[in-house]
């Protein structure tokens, strides 16, 4: 079932003009009063999670729908809300790696195309304290060099306060963020701060800040998924054939069917 509400999903979101989903969430649900995640999270053990993730994958690349699989390293193990607070996960390397890394390392494994980092700190695995969107340990030494990820590091939203908490301006968190290893910034609300990090990238590569070899870097991860998902600005779907998909009640009731399947 839950490969096939991913391709249901995957065919909305492609009749919509969408090509890219920030799903499936990947946590895995080590606190259960965690507010954030308790109504998202598959479960609270590596397989059942890794189970239900690469399946809903599977469903929705079936429909030309890029996965984006979330939020690395892990966002389980706290009740604290990364849009508030930068979340502090006090818990060493091997529990890291035998539990909260265990469904990002399958979804490689199948070929997950890209992850989004969440602004998590976990001190005991980088003393600097930074959120993982910060961390040349999480995003290129772990995720890129160990786990031997290739796809498309994406940050989650940067204007939450996980990620723009203490003195660094805009500018320097995003340069910071990309040099350690992240790929795309996702910047929802504010034309202004998008606007701060284009001239921050503009002015990174003048002055020497970010090199051109690291652009080209992300540039050719990027080009590499547009490629294999054919992405382009022609649909293939009219008005009528896609309004059709959001009131087909074959599709609502099996939507509906999961979210029963989630409460119990």
């Amino acid at each position: 079932m839950t490969e096939k509400s991913g391709k249901v999903v995957g065919k909305q979101l492609y009749a919509s003009g969408i090509n890219l989903n920030f799903a499936p969430v990947l946590d895995i649900l080590s606190i259960k009063d965690n507010e954030l995640l308790k109504v998202r999270a598959y479960g609270t053990d590596a397989d059942r999670v890794s189970s239900h993730g690469i399946s809903f994958i599977k469903g929705l690349a079936s429909e030309k729908i890029i996965a984006v699989a979330k939020h690395f390293p892990g966002h389980g193990n706290t009740k604290v809300d990364s849009h508030s607070k930068l979340p502090i996960i006090d818990i060493d390397r091997s529990l890291l790696e035998s539990r909260e890394l265990l469904p990002f390392k399958n979804a490689i494994e199948e070929g997950i195309d890209a992850i989004m980092i969440g602004h998590l700190a976990f001190p005991k695995i980088d003393e600097s304290g930074k959120p993982a969107t910060k961390s040349k340990v999480f995003l290129t030494d772990i995720l890129r060099n160990e786990l031997g990820f290739q796809g498309l590091a994406i940050t989650d939203e940067i204007e939450m306060y996980g990620f723009m908490e203490g003195d660094q301006s805009v500018a320097e968190s995003v340069i910071e963020s990309f040099n350690a290893g992240a790929d795309i910034f996702v910047i929802g609300h504010t034309k202004e701060v998008q606007d701060k990090v284009l001239k921050a990238f503009k002015e990174g590569a003048a002055n020497g800040l970010i090199s051109e070899e690291r652009i080209n870097e992300s540039l050719r991860r990027i080009i590499k998924v547009k490629k294999k998902y054919n992405i382009s600005d022609k649909m293939d779907l009219n008005y009528d054939d896609a309004y059709k998909l959001f009131t087909d009640g074959g599709n609502q009731q099996l939507l509906k069917e999961v979210k029963e399947r989630r409460k119990q």
